[in-house]
């Protein structure tokens, strides 16, 4: 049931979001790395919540090195906060 919530909502990121969240948590992003994260999130959902350490691998293979560590730090808590859900 919470993969199909997950899959909806996923379903309906923008671009824009990515941007508003960045500027959130203090990452100003590069048009390019907009289009990486949206496209990666969108394929590769399912990786984000079952699998940590490829996540942070990909983290660390496709983000520009000024804010991959931020980005490392959000995906960890969140997962964190939310590990009795997925």
């Amino acid at each position: 049931m919470i993969n199909l919530f997950i899959k909806r909502y996923v379903s309906k990121i923008t671009k824009d979001d990515i941007i508003s969240y960045g500027k959130q948590n203090n990452i100003i992003l590069t048009n390019n790395d907009v289009d990486t994260i949206y496209s990666y999130i969108k394929n590769n959902y399912h990786i984000i919540i079952n699998d940590k350490e490829k996540t942070l691998h990909d983290i660390d293979t496709l983000l520009c090195k000024d804010y991959k560590d931020k980005v490392k730090e959000l995906y960890l808590l969140y997962r964190n906060k939310y590990k009795n859900y997925l």
